[in-house]
């Protein structure tokens, strides 16, 4: 008897974005033109280029940035097209809407000082429209000043002595909300805020599997903000960070290294075009990224190739983000630097092999683009931190194995590997529809039932196939035949193919239904295969170079199927014949006026989700759930659109989200989640780029970290009760409808409801002010703390202090005072912490100067990092003989008054 080893197939990973079935068009970018002067271009869109000219007629002038000019441009409020990666073009989903050019546009101008009242008068006097606190003084932070400007002022403003940027405040296009704003929507980031009987739920305890194609070990994403809390050093004083210039004294032996920045693209998934100006070296907190530069090269190294090794933190030259207590969106006096330290990837799992922490994890593979896909799903799971990065995934504090897919490894042996290691979570990030029964009776799918039932939550994608027509279902009569077309068309976008997969499936296994294959040059084959029978493997035709296999199982819940697959014969992978392929099934019954449906879905190796290989009529949707997501106890997910960076309308399915039910009837569905966060991404030689994700690929890992948060606040729940609270907490609107349903499930995401059975409280946050004071040395005392709360009185807030400013709050504090003691001379920062009771937060810093009274000795020196500028000695060594002396003298007190004697 000739094996029954399926073949080798080439089936379509799941997306990391959405597919688009139709052709592409060719068609040339539409929008802005490259201009040498204002004559180039007329109307609108003149504005920048008279700009250009107006600045280059002033010989000296401050930098105009962040697309200031576009502002005073027509502008595209979403893209109008979409790129893919291998040149297929997909046309708009909608028209992109325009926004009409400003007549004056907010403006952030910084100043070489603080402003005075002399540098405002000269900012109105050339036409800004400076911006007003109540109290009169301008808006803006530090040497910052909040304005509007119209267009001929910029210039003006430009030219002023006392400015030193002029900058767009804001982006020329509306930025597209990050992975923060899909975690917001399915209530993340209200789970994540502290109660007084849980406190806040990250994720922290619990293991989730993300079998997937492979994770970039050394994305910044993916470390652990656990590296201490440091000072930055003002090396030229200025009282101001600027990465390249400014540094970091790691081990403390007074020979900094400089910081530099690691700029961060973002991109769409399908293209390298950098998105909503993330390409400006300038930068940007919470986005980019701080490195030391060990070696002075001026680019950050890393990795083996780099020279370091397992025990090094972030496996490279130091890597940092800055504490922005002040959300000024610079590092500034008093704030610190956060070193990234330990991986949060557990292991990689790959080709047998076993990359672990503190093992060899450094290790693992890192090429090739198909580990993007793994990349990005990974970060919406674990990545970044919590009030340090931007793009922070859903339990960020959690922990991840990446099983990889491909090599020898199947997929069942990676989830039971994923169990082994101790997951709660396994993530299967991948759905296929070729030659499984789909009715959950696989070995496969009984496994995630039977781990379910213990401790293991199982997350399915329910995969992209709404829209790509590859799945036809229609009566057969008893007695009678139906043909089904097949589409293999020359002027396919996809084409031409070497492969054609087709399944058939009948609920009635008891019946030996006859296939007959047929191709556009008329060579044709019959099968009637019964389960048991040998599988087929022969020549298709004569000289054709392709052969065809088919076989027929049935499963124990009474599904029939005969799989009937075209390969080519050699490696010179002839074309399949293109034209229409006919498959006519006929029932060897007695007719009888019944009938059974019959279900096909079929694939190729080009196409994927896409509209390639296809059914022209009889198309379904009803059953467009991949597998291993037909078990009877996975978690099946849609994706509904959540921000529409792919065009499509927020909050409605996702025109490619798959979607029906099981072809047994069963709703397996579960829930709906949104599909286009910004998280961390791949392209190789890169090591921070950031992806806009999309698909069921990118809904499926935010229902993981919302599981992996159910898991942490009570690790005794099943996989069951994990679907259960997911399926309780489900938001249920007006565009969901009924449920369960075939488009959303259960309905939409939404975990604080699942966590605590209710939607989080409303209101905003608490203000806190900070503090700065003066103190005489051996004072102990107590400073009245300022905060309030819109919604909650004064007494119900609690208030909290990390005095090591080390990211441990370590004292709760009795109410709004701060005792102090000021013992010793010198300078202290530590920062207060208030809570209101819905969690809501807001911190401050409290920066100390402990100083003699004497005013000859109590200059003290100010500087980046409070306290931290270089200098060269005269004053500042005058300063420290001062403090050591004072605190001499302090200490003598002291023991004098602890002496028996005394």
């Amino acid at each position: 008897m000739r094996s029954r080893a399926l073949l080798p197939l080439t089936l379509a990973l799941l997306s990391g974005a959405p597919h688009v079935h139709a052709a592409p068009r060719a068609s040339a970018v539409s929008g802005a033109s490259a201009v040498s002067g204002a004559s180039a271009v007329s109307g609108a869109s003149a504005a920048p280029a008279r700009l250009a000219a107006a600045l280059a007629a002033i010989p000296h002038h401050a930098p105009v940035r962040g697309g200031l000019p576009l502002a005073f441009t027509e502008r595209a409020h979403v893209a109008s097209r979409l790129t893919a990666r291998g040149g297929l073009l997909p046309p708009a989903t909608r028209a992109p809407a325009t926004r009409a050019p400003a007549t004056r546009a907010p403006a952030a101008v910084r100043l070489h000082a603080p402003p005075t009242p002399a540098d405002l008068d000269a900012l109105r006097a050339a036409g800004a429209h400076v911006h007003l606190r109540a109290d009169g003084s301008p808006r803006g932070h530090g040497d910052v000043v909040l304005a509007q400007l119209p267009f001929d002022a910029i210039s003006r403003v430009a030219a002023l002595p006392a400015v030193r940027e002029v900058r767009l405040d804001g982006t020329p296009v509306p930025a597209p909300p990050p992975l923060d704003v899909t975690a917001a929507e399915i209530q993340a980031v209200d789970a994540w805020r502290p109660r007084p009987e849980t406190g806040g739920i990250t994720g922290e305890g619990v293991l989730v599997c993300n079998v997937d194609t492979g994770i970039d070990v050394f994305h910044p994403l993916f470390f652990r903000a656990d590296g201490g809390y440091l000072d930055w050093i003002d090396i030229d004083g200025d009282g101001r960070f600027t990465p390249g210039v400014d540094g970091v004294d790691r081990d403390s032996d007074g020979n900094p290294e400089i910081l530099r920045t690691l700029n961060s693209l973002v991109t769409m998934y399908y293209d390298d075009e950098p998105m909503f100006g993330s390409d400006d070296p300038v930068y940007t907190p919470g986005v980019d990224w701080l490195f030391a530069d060990l070696d002075d090269s001026g680019a950050r190294e890393f990795g083996p190739e780099g020279g370091f090794t397992e025990n090094d933190p972030s496996y490279g030259e130091p890597l940092y983000v800055i504490d922005d207590v002040n959300r000024s969106g610079a590092l500034d006096p008093g704030e610190r630097l956060v070193a990234l330290g330990t991986s949060k990837i557990r292991a990689v799992l790959l080709d047998g092999e076993r990359y672990g922490r503190g093992e060899n994890l450094i290790d693992a593979p890192r090429t090739g683009e198909s580990i993007d896909h793994g990349t990005s799903s990974s970060g919406v799971i674990v990545g970044g931190a919590i009030g340090l990065t931007r793009f922070t995934g859903i339990a960020p504090d959690a922990e991840i194995i990446m099983a990889q897919r491909g090599g020898d490894v199947g997929e069942m042996m990676l989830a039971d590997a994923c169990i082994e290691e101790g997951a709660r979570v396994v993530l299967h990030e991948y759905a296929w529809w070729i030659g499984e029964w789909l009715d959950g009776s696989g070995a496969f799918e009984k496994l995630v039932d039977a781990t379910a039932a213990q401790n293991v939550a199982h997350i399915n994608p329910a995969g992209n196939l709404s829209g790509g027509d590859k799945l036809s279902k229609r009566p057969l009569p008893r007695g009678g035949s139906v043909t089904a077309a097949i589409d293999v068309s020359a002027d396919n976008p996809y084409g031409p193919f070497n492969y054609l997969y087709t399944s058939w499936l009948w609920r009635e296994a008891a019946t030996t239904l006859s296939f007959t294959l047929t191709d556009p040059t008329g060579t044709q084959r019959v099968f009637a295969l019964q389960d048991g029978d040998d599988f087929i493997y022969e020549d298709w035709g004569t000289d054709t170079g392709l052969l065809v296999y088919a076989a027929r199982e049935d499963s124990e819940r009474g599904t029939a199927r005969l799989d009937l697959y075209l390969v080519p014969s050699g490696p010179l992978s002839p074309t399949l014949a293109a034209g229409t392929w006919q498959v006519e099934v006929t029932h060897p019954g007695t007719a009888d006026g019944t009938s059974l449906d019959l279900i096909g879905f079929l694939t190729d190796e080009r196409s994927g989700w896409g509209r390639g290989i296809h059914f022209p009529d009889h198309v379904s949707e009803d059953h467009l759930i991949g597998y291993p997501g037909t078990a009877d106890h996975g978690l099946v997910i849609a994706a509904y659109t959540g921000q529409g960076h792919w065009g499509e309308e927020p909050g409605v399915r996702a025109s490619y989200s798959g979607r029906g039910h099981r072809i047994d009837g069963e709703k397996i569905l579960w829930i709906s989640a949104p599909d286009d966060p910004v998280t961390s991404g791949y392209r190789e030689g890169e090591e921070a780029r950031y992806l806009v994700f999309g698909g069921t690929s990118a809904a499926s890992p935010h229902v993981a970290g919302a599981a992996a948060l159910l898991l942490a606040a009570d690790p005794t729940r099943t996989g069951l009760d994990v679907r259960d609270a997911i399926r309780a907490g489900a938001l249920v609107d007006d565009i969901v409808g009924e449920v369960p349903s075939d488009d959303y499930g259960h309905g939409k995401l939404r975990i604080y409801r699942s966590l605590f059975g209710t939607n989080p409280s409303g209101g905003y946050a608490p203000t806190l002010s900070p503090i700065a004071r003066t103190l005489p040395p051996g004072v102990a005392t107590t400073i009245p703390i300022e905060a309030s709360d819109p919604d909650d009185p004064l007494e119900t807030l609690t208030f909290d202090v990390d005095r090591d400013y080390d990211g441990t709050w370590e004292t709760a504090l009795p109410g709004p005072e701060l005792p102090i003691d000021a013992a010793e001379i010198g300078q202290q920062t530590f920062k207060i912490r208030v809570r209101d009771r819905a969690g809501h937060t807001a911190v401050a810093l409290v920066r100390l100067d402990i100083a003699p009274l004497d005013p000859s000795t109590s200059a003290l020196v100010a500087g980046g990092g409070w306290g931290c500028a270089q200098s060269s000695g005269g004053r500042d060594a005058a300063w420290l003989l001062a403090a050591l002396g004072a605190s001499s003298t302090l200490l003598r007190r002291r023991f004098r008054r602890r002496s028996p004697s005394a």
